[in-house]
């Protein structure tokens, strides 16, 4: 039987080697987000609503149409639970976005701030 301490260097050790042999892609599979710096916080604001669409709501099944009107009619019937849930996340995803705003204003502040004193101390060694 494996200790658990014996079973984390054993699991580093396939997992190492499982890598060397290309099991695990770097690119996850080609899931991966590619970063952008155009990102706003009006688009973090607008992206923190959810607004789930009704239309989207579909079956590609052969005999889709009833799945599709019986999937349709559970969304009716829990639209309150289902709007009650939306309007936390909804809240939620905007207070997180309200957050890393004022983090933002902040670390802006804090860097002009040490711009300022490297400039003083500039000064003071030309002295």
């Amino acid at each position: 039987m494996t200790q658990p301490e014996e079973a984390v260097g054993a699991g580093r050790a396939a997992a190492a080697a499982a890598r060397e042999r290309g099991k695990y892609a770097d690119d996850l599979c080609g899931l991966t987000v590619a970063p952008t710096d155009a990102t706003t916080v009006e688009k973090l604001l607008e992206w923190a609503l959810i607004e789930p669409d009704v239309d989207l709501v579909y079956s590609t099944r052969r005999w889709g149409r009833p799945i599709t009107a019986f999937k349709r009619a559970l969304v009716w019937s829990l639209r309150q639970y289902n709007g009650q849930v939306y309007g936390q996340q909804t809240r939620f995803n905007h207070h997180i976005v309200l957050y890393a705003r004022r983090l933002e204003d902040r670390v802006a502040g804090l860097e002009q701030q040490v711009a300022a004193l490297e400039r003083e101390r500039g000064r003071g060694d030309e002295a």
